[in-house]
């Protein structure tokens, strides 16, 4: 049995004034939003049917990343100064802004209804209390930035990506530190997901996607050079058992799941980026696949897959 996937441009979203760095989604929701080089955040429609967006609010700072709560009500936005903001979807402002971090928030992550995490360049990751919007805990995992965050809800534990080549794995329960992955990549780790239960891919400034079983020593399973520059991003595309990365050589590629197999690359001959491609997103619900970055551009995909029967026998 043959499986065969093909990538097809549906729309394509501008906007934007600057570089489009994050993108958020709650899964059942008609819209997906956008934050930038620009300050804005912007929705936009999952379905990609429609051409227009709508000006949720404007930070007038550089913002990096957003993750919608846990709810999908508010989402929740890191800029270039340190400051966090909570934008109310339902009345479409901004709450409540925060200044928790020294350096850039890098990520952000809801864990659960009360919980949020984010990474900055200073080192720290903060926990956030959804309630009042106030960080309740920071840690200093490092003398250099923590850019990438990924949640086991299983076990526990909070992977953090760093400029110091390394993943800390910290319990979530304590909020202490309980392994480190030293050395993970060459460079920073730009990039993580979790993978089904005990699969952690990791991209990083090396431009190489890993593949590590979860045990104890955290084993390679594949180490792959991606890519020409930085992997930006992770996502997984369960439906299809595929991953895909973003990276700053402009390409969008697909990979077997399993195996981290090459099933194809999305080049801006082929629809594709003028440059760095910061994030990507994947719309559960309308089957999408949606792609930001430098060239302040959004652009949305669908991704079918044929199963072909294969004949192995021999022809005497």
């Amino acid at each position: 049995m043959h499986f065969s996937h093909t990538i097809t441009k549906i729309n394509e979203y501008s906007g934007h004034r600057g570089a489009v760095y994050g993108l958020g989604y709650h899964a059942g929701a008609e819209k997906f939003y956008s934050v930038a080089g620009d300050g804005w955040i912007v929705a936009w429609d999952a379905t990609g049917q429609s051409q227009d967006g709508l000006l949720i609010a404007d930070s007038e700072s550089k913002l990096f990343c957003c993750a919608l709560d846990y709810h999908g009500k508010i989402l929740i936005a890191g800029d270039i100064l340190g400051f966090v903001y909570w934008i109310d979807l339902f009345h479409n402002k901004i709450i409540s802004k925060f200044k928790a971090h020294k350096n850039s928030v890098f990520d952000i992550i809801a864990l659960d209804e009360s919980t949020v995490i984010t990474a900055s360049g200073d080192g720290f990751i903060c926990v956030w209390n959804q309630e009042n919007f106030q960080p309740v805990i920071s840690v200093r995992l490092s003398t250099q930035g923590v850019r990438s965050l990924a949640f086991d809800k299983k076990k526990n534990r909070l992977y953090v990506g760093s400029s110091d080549h390394n993943i800390y794995i910290l319990d979530t329960n304590s909020w202490e530190v309980v392994d480190i992955i030293k050395n993970a990549h060459e460079n920073t780790v730009f990039s993580l997901l979790l993978n089904g239960d005990n699969i952690l891919l990791s991209g990083g400034r090396d431009a190489h996607l890993k593949m590590r079983t979860t045990s104890s020593v955290y084993p390679i399973k594949y180490d792959i050079p991606a890519h020409w520059y930085t992997i930006n991003k992770i996502v997984q595309i369960p439906s299809h058992k595929l991953i895909v990365t973003a990276s700053r050589d402009h390409n969008v590629r697909v990979w077997q799941a399993d195996d981290l197999t090459p099933i194809a690359t999305v080049d801006h001959s082929k629809g594709g980026h003028r440059h760095s491609v910061n994030t990507l997103l994947w719309l559960p619900t309308d089957k999408i696949l949606v792609s930001a970055g430098d060239d302040k551009l959004i652009k949305l995909w669908s991704i079918s897959t044929d199963i072909k029967e294969t004949n192995n026998s021999k022809n005497g």
